[in-house]
């Protein structure tokens, strides 16, 4: 999978990995180094989720994590973060409602992923972000899974067939075009 990630500059924290991005408040600033330990090493988001939760959900006020998998985004917010999340279907707009230890959602097909840290919303994300650590006010993020162009182009070369497996000449062609992407 790849994604196009842009941020606007601020006081939070971006952990960002190739599969998973934390963002924290600067009063979690002890947490950010061994989150990017993680990330970095390709942690899943459940591993990122138990170094988060190590000190216990009552020390992690205000937190978003966002995993990319085959073809599906885990989102899990806390406190203050809000995300707004963009599908095929439309838009969803996730935060925490009062009382709660957060709000998840798992999407399959998300095509952007919207996390505001402030209540300035409507922050302009002009910077690329890149694996490393960032400091943001909002993270955006466009989505596009690989297997999904796979087939798009696989189906363009063979035209409309009854199955897939009747195209395996063409694919051919379609497997080196999907490599170089």
């Amino acid at each position: 999978m790849s994604t196009d990630a842009r941020f606007a500059p601020g006081d939070w924290y971006a952990v960002v990995g190739d599969h998973v991005t934390v963002v924290l408040p600067v009063s979690q600033r002890d947490r950010v180094a061994s989150l990017w330990d993680l990330a970095d090493a390709g942690a899943t988001a459940e591993a990122v989720l138990d170094a988060l939760l190590a000190g216990g959900l009552s020390t992690l006020d205000h937190v978003a994590l966002v995993a990319h998998g085959d073809d599906t985004t885990r989102l899990i917010v806390r406190g203050t973060p809000t995300a707004s999340i963009v599908t095929a279907e439309g838009e969803e707009v996730v935060s925490a409602s009062a009382g709660s230890a957060w709000a998840e959602r798992l999407v399959t097909g998300a095509t952007s992923i919207r996390v505001a840290l402030t209540d300035d919303h409507d922050g302009a994300a002009e910077h690329a972000l890149t694996a490393g650590i960032a400091r943001v006010s909002v993270v955006v993020s466009a989505v596009w899974i690989r297997r999904r162009l796979v087939f798009t182009a696989r189906l363009e070369v063979c035209g409309p067939v009854k199955s897939l497996s009747a195209c395996s000449a063409s694919w051919a062609r379609c497997s080196r075009w999907a490599e170089a992407l």
